[in-house]
């Protein structure tokens, strides 16, 4: 995902980045494919912590067999659902195990 498409995946959802979660956008293609190369993906399955909108989380699926993504945020787990699961999750490689793992943020 570039930086163009990741603006207008969140303003297509109402949503600008939540600094308090952190939430900063991989958009170099580029890093996301050398960072996913380098992982060793290719060899061993991946939990991905924060996978946001899922920039990276796309390469990590094209090079690993199980791909174990975790998310904090209920808008970008709608979107990471949206994006992804459909397509990889028929294949039994993406897993995104908001049920168990999954809890509300709440700022105060």
């Amino acid at each position: 995902m570039n930086a163009a498409e990741i603006k207008a995946l969140l303003q297509a959802h109402g949503l600008t980045p939540n600094r308090a979660l952190g939430q900063n956008f991989l958009v170099d293609e580029a890093a996301a494919a050398a960072i996913a190369e380098a992982s060793g993906a290719a060899e061993f399955p991946v939990l991905e912590i924060g996978p946001g909108l899922g920039a990276l989380t796309e390469e990590l699926l094209r090079r690993s067999s199980q791909v174990v993504a975790v998310e904090i945020d209920a808008a970008m787990v709608s979107i990471l659902k949206e994006r992804l699961h459909k397509k990889h999750q028929r294949h039994g490689v993406l897993q995104i195990p908001y049920k168990h793992l999954f809890r509300t943020y709440h700022q105060h």
